[in-house]
């Protein structure tokens, strides 16, 4: 290295070190403040996002009416075969404020892997499933919602199809959503992870967090998975200056926006 005007073999010393120590510090301060101005736009802390998967018939008998009573917009991700069986009814969303996306593989896969399927199958069903939603519901789908951490066809990775046609992906790992979260492997809380003190925790943290909780099946022998619905959602409402209700997709932009005003 170059020291007093000649090459030199020893290491830096002097206030080039001591300079640097005193300003990293610095920068490490700033980074945290920076972080810790960020909120989401109602000035949260917390943002959650309802996902109705699979395009159940009880997701349209039950969501919509409790939904709008709330005033809160939702996520719905639909298997294009089990919409047309309640066609009528699915079809009085089309234009609403909710969001809605895909979830083909909802019914034929509970651990991810696409057994028989070939990548170019995949890639045509995943199309089918965008192309039913911009007709059905006559707008484009973003996002894809999957049981599983990713999508496997015979034990080899195929997330990256998915990836490449959808926006973003929520998938069956369980966990909360952070600032540096990658929008195409979203976490999910289940609902059997719910309980009345986590609910009343939901705002509190000075972190940023982002909580999506998925519904699937409600109508069961018990009726306890629609009180649960119920319950959630009303216990949400009753938060809500605490938090930022959102679809998905608007909530996974904002965080992309944020993440990069701080770079």
């Amino acid at each position: 290295m170059w020291i007093d005007g000649k090459f030199g073999d020893g290491p830096i010393s002097g206030p080039e070190i001591g300079d640097f120590q005193s300003v990293y510090p610095l920068l490490e301060q700033e980074v945290a403040r920076r972080h810790a101005m960020i909120r989401w736009p109602n000035e949260s802390k917390c943002a959650v996002s309802f996902a109705y998967i699979g395009g159940l018939p009880e997701h349209i008998d039950l969501a919509p009416t409790i939904l709008q009573q709330m005033g809160f917009r939702a996520s719905f991700y639909v298997d294009p075969d089990i919409v047309l069986e309640e066609a009528r009814l699915w079809k009085q969303l089309a234009g609403s404020q909710h969001e809605f996306g895909c979830a083909p593989f909802e019914s034929q896969t509970f651990d991810g892997n696409l057994y028989g399927w070939t990548a170019p199958a995949l890639i045509e069903e995943l199309n089918l499933a965008k192309d039913f939603v911009r007709e059905f519901f006559e707008v484009e789908p973003k996002g894809l919602a999957h049981r599983s951490s990713q999508l496997t066809i015979s034990g080899t990775n195929a997330s990256m199809i998915s990836n490449n046609l959808f926006r973003y992906v929520v998938t069956g790992s369980e966990g909360i959503n952070g600032m540096e979260s990658d929008i195409k492997k979203l976490v999910t809380t289940p609902l059997i992870s719910y309980s009345s003190n986590w609910l009343n925790d939901l705002g509190k943290s000075s972190r940023l967090s982002w909580v999506i909780i998925p519904f699937r099946q409600l109508f069961n022998e018990s009726s306890s998975a629609i009180l649960l619905h119920r319950l959630i959602l009303e216990s949400v409402n009753r938060k809500r200056k605490d938090l930022w209700v959102a679809p998905v997709g608007e909530v996974a932009s904002e965080l992309l926006r944020m993440r990069a005003s701080l770079e």
